[in-house]
């Protein structure tokens, strides 16, 4: 007996192409979700590093400058780097602030200061001078402790209670300024940084003397505040008066 052919269809080209055309479509989608969570993740992480390493300058200037000894001295000095005009604080008889490494204590000439990166940005960090017993002056080749990359600007603030003003310099060595104001800006990005510092006065001044509102006991972390705004800085410092009541803090000048 002749048993009948059994036809067996198979799948034609075109079916073939269609499946992979359809697999080829859903792993690129896939491919590009899971491309997108990657990155912003990845972009979260760089925005809560540079947050974390914000707060943590911030800190470590609020714990400096509070425990600065009431004779060590603070200027303001106008500085340049491959022609950008800048400007750093230096600090002098002031042997354990920014200290870093093996000697805890650095008796030459602290500064924090902005260097030129080779993309234009700036980098802010701390540098450590040893300055010449004969002459006075810093020497060449200080130590160098990189804090913040890419930054915008860098611009301190000095609140001086002799005029009730705001100045953006500081150049007497005899006394010190009652709040002392950082504000960053990022390349690339429109929110701004700003951050107030209480300051000890110095030896024999009327505010050392009388405990007055400089007086580095006036609970400086409740006094300050971190203020990020998209187009500009609000400060909130609170200044704290003879009676230990807080009055009204100055505005910083935009």
């Amino acid at each position: 007996m002749i048993q009948p052919a059994i036809s067996k269809r198979a799948f034609t080209l075109i079916e073939v192409m269609l499946a992979l055309s359809i697999i080829a479509l859903l792993a690129g989608a896939l491919f590009g979700t899971v491309r997108a969570t990657l990155s912003a993740t990845a972009a979260l992480n760089d925005t809560q590093r540079s947050r974390q390493q914000i707060y943590g300058l911030f800190e470590l200037c609020r714990q400096t400058f509070t425990a600065l000894p009431v004779t060590s001295t603070i200027q303001w000095v106008a500085t340049s780097d491959q022609g950008q005009n800048l400007s750093e604080v230096d600090l002098r008889l002031a042997p354990y602030a920014f200290s870093w490494g093996e000697n805890a204590t650095f008796y030459g000439e602290t500064s924090l200061c902005c260097h030129v990166a080779r993309d234009g940005t700036l980098t802010l960090g701390i540098e450590q001078r040893e300055i010449d017993p004969v002459t006075g002056l810093t020497k060449p080749n200080p130590a160098w402790l990189p804090l913040l990359y890419n930054l915008k600007s860098a611009v301190w603030n000095f609140y001086d209670t002799r005029t009730s003003q705001w100045q953006n310099y500081w150049t007497d060595t005899t006394t010190h300024p009652t709040v002392m104001n950082l504000t960053l800006t990022f390349s690339g990005q429109d929110q701004v940084w700003s951050q107030s510092f209480w300051m000890p006065p110095l030896a024999g001044t009327p505010a050392a003397a009388s405990g007055g509102s400089t007086s580095a006991a006036a609970t400086p972390g409740t006094a300050t505040s971190i203020t990020a705004t998209p187009n500009g800085t609000s400060s909130t410092t609170v200044k704290i008066g003879p009676s230990g009541n807080p009055t009204p803090p100055p505005q910083l000048p935009h």
